[in-house]
């Protein structure tokens, strides 16, 4: 019989062992349906169900929100997962395993798979040799899909920890999972390369063995260059969770990483939350941006208050909150609803506890008077239907001696800045010599003006300062 997700909703709502919300907590980067080892293999699309009901009802006892379902080509059917995430979608994220040779269809099938749903790659000894270009051929595809490598390492091949190295320096943008923590004897070799921003490690399997015996004294590594967060929570099964929550808490010890290995590393290789995508989205944006130039503009110091007027999805607020450290003060306002709604998400996945959303309305960035020592409008400028009526409330929002920059943006050329303001709202740019005219009418000093400060494809940005005075 195969079973629908019809039936299968119903099995779960008959079960007493399933709760029926979600547990806010865990999320497990690697597990395998299967109520163990042998029962693994024998998943296929007629009992998929029952394995999904099983490991779903599992995670609730064990308080686990999320879990990325892992397959093995060919033991583990990649379509049997997808087919298994489609029965619990709010709670199971499933990955694919493609088998990087013959390479004229492993690139199609890792893209098939995406398009199907699969959120990381999974990559076995048994499938590929480190040193096979096709290797390194799919893990570039999958970088290209941002989507995470998972690697199934234990000991063995020895060319592995070397390959890791090298694509992990050469795509900087990807995500790099180590499975199995690198195995009992192989585990010191990947250790040194928990230093990369984007490999890490996952504990199952050899991760507890190690931390349970003498070679747990090789690990203060970890704790003495503080890498303990480069650890990521994974079972491989649902038997294994207690014994890996108590390898886990016995090794940091209090130390401050069990959010991060539990939760929020997992969040970030597999882009759960707007924060995550959002910062992915950012980085190239940091290389044009020059926000320690424009936060050096804007002349703040610890302990200020500054805003961000028109913050959209919050790409300087986690800079602006690092600026003013925790005795200062962000306000970050935007007038979309749905925008607001993101950056408060946004907000609370940083812990960014020194940053206020404000809504603010068409006129008016609702600051109080003096409340601020700098404000700064980026990208958004050109927005403004009433902006006579913003700048004289941002005037007086801003404390005697505070400053409003304002970046925005001009295509190319001279006869572009002769247009008429009209003209130049209506294609998203506004002339530097308009804004700085604007400041002034409305009471700011100018202090600065770069022209061009950066430039992005066949635009220029410009950036003014403007100080009040009195």
């Amino acid at each position: 019989m195969r079973f629908t997700r019809r039936h299968f909703l119903g099995v779960m709502a008959a079960a007493p062992t399933a709760s029926s919300q979600p547990a806010r907590g865990k999320i497990d980067i690697h597990v395998h349906l299967g109520r163990d080892r042998q029962d693994m293999e024998r998943v296929n699309s007629s009992n998929v169900a029952e394995h999904v009901k099983y490991l779903v009802a599992r995670m609730d006892s064990a308080g686990i929100e999320k879990s990325l379902i892992v397959p093995v080509e060919p033991l583990f059917p990649t379509k049997v997962y997808l087919e298994a995430a489609k029965l619990a979608p709010e709670r199971l994220i499933p990955a694919c395993s493609v088998v990087p040779r013959p390479a004229n269809t492993a690139v199609e099938l890792l893209k098939e798979h995406h398009k199907a749903g699969a959120k990381a790659l999974k990559l076995q000894p048994m499938q590929y040799d480190p040193r096979d270009p096709m290797a390194e051929r799919m893990i570039y595809e999958a970088v290209k899909l941002r989507i995470p490598v998972l690697f199934h390492f234990t000991d063995t091949p020895l060319s592995f920890p070397g390959m890791l190295e090298h694509v992990a320096s050469t795509f900087s943008d990807g995500q790099f999972v180590v499975i199995h923590f690198g195995g009992v004897y192989g585990f010191e070799r990947v250790l040194p390369l928990a230093r990369l921003p984007n490999v890490w490690l996952e504990t199952s399997t050899a991760f507890t063995q190690v931390v349970n015996s003498p070679a747990r004294e090789k690990l203060h590594f970890l704790k003495t260059e503080k890498r303990l967060n480069k650890l990521v929570f994974g079972s491989e099964a649902p038997m294994h969770y207690n014994e890996v929550f108590r390898a886990i808490d016995g090794l940091i010890d209090g130390s401050g990483a069990a959010d991060a290995i539990y939760r929020r590393n997992a969040e970030r290789i597999l882009r759960l939350t707007i924060s995550a995508r959002s910062a992915e989205n950012d980085q190239g944006r940091s290389t044009w941006q020059k926000v320690p130039e424009i936060l050096r503009a804007m002349g703040i110091q610890a302990g200020n208050t500054v805003a961000d007027i028109g913050a959209g999805d919050g790409y300087f607020i986690g800079s602006l909150s690092r600026a003013v450290g925790p005795k200062g003060k962000v306000y970050a306002v935007d007038v979309n609803e749905s925008t607001l709604k993101r950056l408060r998400t946004r907000i609370q996945e940083d812990e960014l506890a020194n940053v206020q959303v404000i809504e603010g309305a068409a006129g008016d960035p609702k600051l109080a008077p003096a409340s601020v020592d700098a404000a700064l409008v980026c990208d958004s400028y050109h927005e403004w239907k009433e902006y006579p009526a913003m700048l004289a409330k941002t005037l007086h929002a801003v404390k005697p001696g505070g400053r409003l920059v304002i970046v925005d943006m001009i295509g190319r050329g001279e006869e572009r800045r002769k247009q008429p303001r009209s003209k130049l709202i209506g294609d998203h740019e506004i002339a530097p010599a308009m804004v700085e005219s604007e400041m002034k009418e409305a009471g700011f000093e100018i202090g600065e003006r770069r022209d061009p400060f950066t430039t992005d494809g066949d635009k220029d940005r410009f950036l003014v300062v403007g100080r009040r005075s009195r």
